[in-house]
């Protein structure tokens, strides 16, 4: 739990355009050897597949590239096969259309699709083979600031959005997260105050990520008969076949999926008995060396002292974490968990004037901040702040 506080920096290894032999093992969901060509077979009979991932993955990313990569020489003219990704938003479609057509340059699409920090390296391989192919891509989440707006006011405060909103949504009402997701994600989010900080509202605004990606894939089946869909998402959405595997058997009856969940341990060739049942297919990688340098030896020190903390309010006064520029932003409050936009990661959050994505750690009045999804980190102070411990064991950073 401590170190799902805080989301991995990038790490320095670059996705390769096959699948590293020696450095991951195939197994099937009850742990008995298998391969990626099993994999590959099962996807005969298949509408879509769900590759989780942790994304700070970049052996399982390579897998994900192999995989689709054979998926399209396997079925060739038989079975159009499209991608889709949990990484873009329904918003943006319009614009990765574009993209894949032709119509704008690649600079354009990154700077209107809103793409995550390690695209290039993670992602962008799969989409290039999308084009090269002339292949569809789907930008499958909800807008991640529909998502926030329903874990600070609940899930029917996007009844209030426009009709162009809501076509970027799984259709409204959205299902509830079922018992056994819901008991999974809050055994998740643990038993401590900013776990409990408004905790239906944020497995809502789960469900509706959720939901979203489900719908997503759904419609490009009724839309493409009989194509394979490959879909790239953080393993927590759709391990042990919940999530949005349950969401799209609601919106496509009788729709056949393969679920691959891929999990980093550092013996990589032993199945141990948490990843039973974590997908049909577990792929276990090799866990790689963390960059290291100043500011992710602070996030290790974060992750290691984190556990001290409880709860905090205050009026927040943050200074960019950059020699060259900075900048500040003052606003009381409350520190919450988000829920986990990828598996390998819980994320707590500030709600700012403009609501964002952040990791934090306080000790004492201080405190850092980790923004992923714009490559930032930041340091400040806390003024007037109510803290709440657990233990009284001083936290050095």
């Amino acid at each position: 739990m401590i170190r799902s506080l805080v989301f991995a920096l990038v790490l320095t290894a670059s996705v390769i355009a096959q699948a590293p032999e020696g450095k991951f093992t195939v197994f099937t969901g009850k742990g008995q050897a298998s391969s990626i060509d099993d994999i590959l077979k099962s996807l005969a009979a298949a509408d879509v597949v769900f590759l989780g991932e942790f994304h700070d993955d970049t052996i399982a990313h390579a897998i994900q590239l192999e995989i689709f990569k054979r998926a399209i020489d396997q079925n060739g003219a038989k079975r159009k096969v499209t991608l889709s990704l949990e990484m873009f938003e329904r918003d943006v479609q319009t614009v990765v259309n574009e993209y894949l057509a032709g119509q704008i340059s690649e600079n354009h699409f990154l700077l209107s699709s809103r793409p995550w920090p390690r695209y290039k390296d993670d992602y962008r391989p799969l989409v290039e083979l999308a084009k090269e192919k002339k292949l569809e891509v789907i930008a499958a989440n909800a807008p991640r600031r529909y998502v926030n707006m329903v874990s600070r006011n609940g899930r029917d405060s996007v009844n209030g959005l426009s009709p162009l909103a809501k076509t970027w949504l799984a259709p409204l009402p959205y299902s509830e997260a079922s018992e056994a997701y819901s008991k999974k994600f809050k055994a998740l989010m643990g038993s401590s105050a900013e776990a409990s900080m408004g905790i239906d509202k944020i497995l809502s605004s789960q469900s509706l990520w959720d939901a979203t990606m489900a719908h997503s894939v759904a419609e490009s089946l009724k839309k493409n008969k009989g194509s394979l869909v490959v879909h790239l998402n953080g393993g927590f959405h759709t391990e042990m076949r919940l999530g949005t595997v349950e969401h799209f058997l609601k919106y496509r009856k009788n729709g056949k999926a393969v679920v691959v969940t891929m999990r980093y341990e550092d013996d990589f060739k032993k199945f141990a008995a948490k990843h039973t049942d974590a997908g049909d297919f577990v792929i276990i990688t090799q866990k790689q060396p963390k960059q290291s340098g100043t500011i992710r030896d602070v996030f290790q020190r974060m992750e290691k002292n984190a556990r001290s903390l409880k709860s905090v309010r205050g009026n927040i006064r943050m200074t960019k974490y950059n020699s060259q520029l900075k900048e500040s932003d003052e606003f009381r409050g409350t520190l919450a968990i988000l829920p986990p936009a990828m598996a390998s990661s819980v994320r707590t959050r500030i709600d700012w004037k403009t609501p964002v994505v952040e990791n934090v750690a306080v000790s004492g009045h201080k405190f850092i901040i980790h923004r992923p999804n714009q490559s930032l980190a930041f340091l400040g102070s806390l003024k007037g702040s109510e803290r709440t411990p657990r233990s009284r064991e001083a936290i050095r950073f």
